[in-house]
């Protein structure tokens, strides 16, 4: 993560943020936890896990989303506020260069897809204990932080033209896909549940 912090800092070498990595440590953690929610939520029904993957483990997990949805505003935030108040010409330009055209409705879904839209749609408990909801809001989510993770990186390569072709989508599936092959892999080895719950029934206190 921090060669990852340096790459992309790197590609503007005149501007510079301390609380930068911190924010990208945020996206990066906050799309763990929608993946979680989102296997959480696919898993349970394909394994009729209900009886150990309850709507409570959802409603918390749902939980930890929403809250760090909260956290990744109030870091963009801070970030931007030091620099839009410092108004310095090494630090703003890198900002309005993704707050104007071409790049500007990116950034606007971006903002849209990681906060508003969770904070809205989380703000109750039904959806939060839903699976087709939580997946849902979930895949909104990881969805914004990969739109994040472009509007960091092309326009400091290419400035005037928005460009999301065959390569940006391509690696993605191939995260995914290995990512995947990984898990069914693990689940094809490995109980779901520890046997000592399947035995006892108990959530694995029997004798």
């Amino acid at each position: 993560m921090p060669s990852a912090i340096d790459f992309i800092m790197a590609l503007t070498p005149d501007w510079a943020s301390n609380l930068f990595g911190w924010w990208f440590f945020m996206g990066c953690l906050l799309s763990g936890i929608a993946m979680t929610a989102l296997l959480v939520s696919q898993l349970r029904n394909r394994y009729r896990l209900e009886t150990y993957l309850t709507t409570h483990h959802m409603w918390d997990v749902g939980k930890i989303m929403f809250a760090f949805c909260i956290f990744w505003a109030y870091q963009f935030w801070a970030q931007y506020l030091v620099i839009w108040y410092g108004n310095l010409p090494e630090e703003t330009g890198w900002v309005f260069l993704r707050f104007e055209n071409p790049w500007r409705p990116i950034a606007f879904a971006v903002f849209s897809l990681v906060f508003v839209i969770p904070f809205l749609g989380l703000l109750n408990k039904t959806t939060k204990t839903t699976p087709f909801w939580l997946s849902l809001f979930s895949l909104i989510v990881m969805s914004g932080i990969w739109l994040e993770r472009h509007i960091l990186v092309m326009p400091s390569l290419n400035p005037d033209s928005v460009w999301i072709g065959v390569p940006e989508v391509g690696v993605t599936l191939g995260f995914l896909g290995v990512f995947g092959w990984a898990v069914q892999g693990f689940l094809s080895k490995y109980p779901v549940v520890k046997v000592a719950d399947v035995l006892n029934g108990d959530g694995g206190h029997g004798h």
